[in-house]
Order: structure tokens, then sequence, then C-alpha cells
């Protein structure tokens, strides 16, 4: 489990590093994949997937069955080359998460 825990803290640390973590917090329901439409994609890393994944890694939570987060991250950082680091960050997620 500390894998999860050590991609979670990989994702925060790029989300700082371009300047994307922070955002505030949703305050209403998330109700499509990936907190589309209610949440910009970097805001779902943050509030959702960071969190679960450091719930994963301390055994609060049970890992998913299947993952397809970088697929979305390419499409979502399609033209930002200084994204392409979190994109290899979601990669090993997936790796990990279908290992």
């Amino acid at each position: 489990m500390d894998d999860y825990g050590a991609i979670a803290d990989a994702l925060e640390a790029g989300l700082r590093r371009l300047g994307c973590w922070g955002s505030p917090a949703p305050t209403g329901p998330i109700t499509g994949a990936f907190g589309q439409p209610d949440l910009a994609f970097t805001q779902w890393l943050e509030h959702v997937l960071v969190p679960r994944l450091r719930e994963i890694a301390s055994g609060q939570a049970e890992p998913p069955g299947s993952s397809m987060v970088a697929a979305q991250a390419v499409r979502e950082f399609d033209g930002w080359d200084e994204a392409d680091a979190l994109i290899e960050i979601l990669q090993r997620l997936d790796d990990l998460v279908e290992a």
C-alpha cells in the first residue's frame, strides 16, 4: 500500500510545481467521472484522487479494481508539455492498479 502513498505525494508535488494545488474544495456533490462537469481535472486530482490514494495507503480504503486516469490526463493536458510528469505519475497508478 506504500506505493499508493508515494503516488499521492508525487501527484501533490507535481500539482504544486505547476501552480495547480490549493484550489477551492468542492462545496457540492461531484457527479461525473473525473469530477466533470463539477470540477476541473486538476481540482479532481487534488480533492478526490490524492485523498483517496492516501486512504488506500493507510488501509482505510480498498484499491480500485481498474484505473484509466492516465488516459484522461493525456486528454486533459494535451498541449501542456509541463504536465507530462503528471501523466507519467498517473500511468504509474494505472499500472499499479492493473498489476
